[in-house]
């Protein structure tokens, strides 16, 4: 990636440190959106913070046998990998 996407609505921005300290005070989030039927769908997901990066873990398929870690976040603009 070449940088940040836009964000459309910057005054919704949450400043970086805010944003650290509330990932590091827990430990799960939420993904939603919308089918194509217009029913909602959401799925927790489990993070953790360390090493100033943020790895977000998924599940893919039944069980833990397609589970894996995703470094998805590094301060200062820096490309996520996963």
């Amino acid at each position: 990636m070449s940088g940040s996407p836009q964000v459309r609505r910057a005054d919704k921005v949450m400043a970086e440190d805010r944003a650290r300290e509330t990932l590091a005070r827990g430990f799960c989030g939420r993904l939603a959106t919308i089918g194509e039927d217009g029913a909602p769908y959401c799925v927790p997901l489990l993070y953790v913070c360390m090493d100033d990066e943020v790895f977000v873990h998924n599940t893919r398929g039944s069980c833990s046998a397609g589970s894996a870690w995703w470094k998805t976040w590094k301060p200062s603009g820096a490309s996520a990998t996963g």
